[in-house]
């Protein structure tokens, strides 16, 4: 992936220096006592603990974390919990609330109800992170559940072993609803149809570097399900070991639909029908590009059906499994196999303990598309979900050190209205950048976004901030590096 340098000035508003922070259980009995309670861009900081609640934003754009917001420390996320009971569901979005309600570093279990046992949003579109949603139960949207308008922005959050018993055993979105999802994982959910995710009814859903794993569904699109005039892109996704038992589509069914899949691996996906990796029905437009489709069963990709105007699918830079042959046109797809697509063992790592990385010697490194931005190691782009890095022979970078990332410097320190915030990072990373007063109050969201390998600069204008000291925090993953910052008028 290209570097891309990216320069941001953002204006402080008085509201963030009135916000408050407000503690559970140290001030409120309940989460949901606090949120009552809180004003905008107000922070409710829940210590770790179980909290049998249903809470509701109630249209408020507030922030609601576990410590996990303040340290880092992945453990908060596990250690602090909203139990839905099975009565009911952990978390509620339903009032207009914006990108700016922000829940964060919670699990959320056991919800059960009609329409999102783990999360409901209604013409909402909150910022989910770093959660772990789990073992709930829904009629549509085991994990979450996206309706009317609803576009949440959804990162670093597992979504495993919850149940739909209709559609959407992990995530469900509908009716012009655009969720954003990326560095997630999508496991072991169950459904009728869309056992990962579910969309239908004129949404985009955009998922970026997903893991969609080992989902099942009792008809059809055991990973996905994207149909109705939705139109989905799935870039650095893995879509694999998913099933559908009775119908289509053990990965990814398509039905009068459009989707994007850019370095994604479709592999290991089985169905009892057609289509093992990809089924496609009805009016349909699909281009894959950079990706793997690889031992599906009982067939890579199937297209069914003489809809008008035909399906137009196109392949390029694509290491399919069968070659053209793997794409079993029974109805009146049109199939254009373009440039660059090969028919080889992709050799990943370890592919029985859910390794879809590629070994040094795969025919998939360096084989993507040449027009393509260039992978984190400033190489070709490689095919699939998973780049092979050439400089240490590292591709994945979970755990390792921070080498390569950090906060470069804060400049010029002492500083009056404005200062330069200099980063890097050592691979492409989710990077959130905060900004703190000296008693340790957030008093501003600076960064929270996806950068690629290499530093980058943002410009905090400060406005009418008081003088004093500040500290600027840097996160990413479970790593934080902070340096101080001072204001003199």
């Amino acid at each position: 992936m290209r570097t891309i340098n990216l320069f941001a000035i953002l204006f402080l508003i008085p509201t963030f220096v009135s916000a408050a922070i407000r503690h559970v259980p140290g001030q409120y009995n309940s989460i949901q006592s606090a949120i009552s309670a809180a004003s905008e861009r107000d922070t409710v900081l829940v210590q770790p603990g179980v909290y049998n609640e249903r809470i509701n934003f109630t249209g408020k754009n507030v922030v609601i974390g576990s410590l996990f917001l303040t340290t880092g420390e992945i453990g908060h996320i596990d250690q602090t919990v909203i139990e839905g009971g099975n009565n009911g569901r952990p978390a509620t979005f339903e009032n207009g609330e914006s990108h700016a309600a922000c829940l964060i570093g919670f699990s959320l279990r056991n919800g059960s109800t009609h329409l999102g046992g783990g999360i409901f949003c209604r013409n909402s579109s909150p910022t989910l992170r770093n959660l772990h949603i789990y073992e709930n139960r829904a009629d549509d949207g085991g994990g979450i559940y996206c309706v009317e308008q609803s576009s949440p922005v959804i990162s670093n959050v597992h979504i495993i072993d919850n149940t739909a018993s209709e559609q959407g055993g992990g995530i469900h979105c509908s009716d012009n609803s655009n969720p954003t999802i990326f560095n997630s994982q999508i496991s072991s959910n169950s459904a009728s149809s869309g056992g990962g995710v579910y969309c239908n009814t004129n949404s985009l859903p955009a998922l970026t570097d997903v893991d969609i794993i080992g989902n099942s569904a009792e008809s059809m699109g055991g990973g996905i399900v994207c149909s109705r005039a939705s139109n989905m892109r799935l870039v650095r996704v893995v879509v694999a070991e998913n099933s559908a038992d009775s119908l289509y589509g053990g990965g990814i069914y398509l039905g009068a639909a459009e989707m994007e899949i850019i370095n994604t691996t479709v592999a290991q996906n089985s169905t009892n029908g057609n289509g093992g990796g990809l089924f496609i029905l009805g009016i349909a437009e699909l281009t894959v590009t950079n990706s793997i489709f690889y031992d599906n069963s009982p067939d890579q990709a199937y297209q069914r059906g003489s809809p008008d105007p035909a399906p137009v699918i196109t392949v390029s830079y694509t290491n399919f499994e069968g070659g053209s042959n793997g794409f079993v046109i029974a109805g009146n797809g049109d199939l254009e196999w373009l440039n660059g697509n090969i028919n080889a063992d992709p050799l990943f790592r370890q592919t029985e303990e859910g390794d879809y990385f590629l070994r040094v010697n795969s025919p998939c490194i360096d084989t993507g598309d040449p027009r393509s931005s260039r992978d984190p190691d400033d190489t070709r782009a490689d095919m699939g979900a998973n780049f092979y890095d050439h400089r240490e022979g590292i591709t994945d970078f979970t755990g390792l050190s921070p080498s390569g990332f950090g906060l470069v410097a804060a400049y010029p320190n002492p500083f009056n209205s404005f200062a330069n915030i200099v980063f890097e990072t050592d691979c492409r990373r989710i990077i959130s950048i905060d900004i703190f007063d000296a008693s340790g109050r957030k008093v501003v969201e600076m960064v929270n976004g996806v950068y690629g390998m290499g530093r980058h600069s943002v410009v905090w204008n400060t406005g009418i901030i008081p003088s004093g000291l500040y500290i600027v925090r840097l996160h990413s993953d479970g790593l934080t590096h902070q340096l101080p910052l001072i204001k003199l008028r």
